[in-house]
């Protein structure tokens, strides 16, 4: 199985996130951006079936990305190494919406 990473040693922020955007940053749809060349990539260059992301419950601004790049809840579950809720979404290559917003 092949999956796209924070490759080992990358800076990670207090929270758990491998880079995070400066606040003044937000809201301009780089994120979108950026989850959508991610997405493209494992798909076009890697050649992968399917896609998963997983977002801790509560955070509603990953799961507005991950519907606009066309991906739906598969199940909610614990984190094993933090023992939050998380939300488990996917996307088949198939499902891909390929439009920009």
């Amino acid at each position: 199985m092949t999956q796209l990473q924070a490759r080992p040693g990358a800076s990670e922020s207090s929270d758990g996130h491998a880079g995070d955007f400066s606040d003044d940053r937000w809201g301009r749809g780089l994120a979108t951006e950026a989850a959508r060349a991610a997405v493209g990539f494992g798909f076009e260059v890697l050649g992968l079936e399917r896609i998963v992301s997983v977002a801790q419950v509560g955070n509603g601004a990953s799961e507005r990305i991950m519907a606009k790049l066309g991906m739906h809840l598969v199940r909610e579950a614990v984190d094993p190494g933090c023992g939050r809720r998380v939300r488990v979404f996917s996307l088949a290559c198939e499902e891909r919406v390929t439009a920009t917003d």
